[in-house]
């Protein structure tokens, strides 16, 4: 941020001086996987959210490839202040989609619902107005 030039001074960069896009640290977290069932660990909407508001946070799910939608819900709830999340994971998963036990299947499944609960629950301009 306080890059020097030739003159001695800090040069500030772009991100600093309002004429770029801010420069995010990435933030990743080993997601707990029982059986292949995925956990959200400590992450909880209402009383733990350990990343800075605009954050990259890249969820790394192992050999994971399984999660409960409610579950899924609330790590989208407790990371929705964060600029993006990713899931990644090394699970090859042949069906995706939800089943009639709550349980989604699938690393593009479960990333979906986590989206979209992220997005729901995202503070709105007027909410920090």
């Amino acid at each position: 941020m306080t890059g020097r030039t030739g003159y001695g001074r800090p040069h500030l960069v772009a991100s600093a001086t309002r004429r770029g896009p801010a420069v995010r640290a990435e933030y990743r977290l080993k997601m707990p996987v029982e059986h292949g069932v995925i956990r959200p660990g400590f992450l909880h909407p209402e009383t733990y959210r350990p990343y800075p508001p605009g954050a990259h946070v890249v969820l790394d799910v192992g050999d994971g490839d399984r999660m409960q939608a409610y579950e899924a819900r609330m790590v989208g709830q407790a990371l929705a202040h964060c600029a993006s999340i990713t899931v990644t994971g090394t699970a090859e998963s042949s069906w995706a989609g939800v089943d009639e036990f709550g349980l989604i299947h699938g690393l593009t499944s479960i990333a979906d619902v986590i989206r979209q609960a992220a997005c729901s629950a995202a503070p709105t301009r007027k909410d920090n107005a």
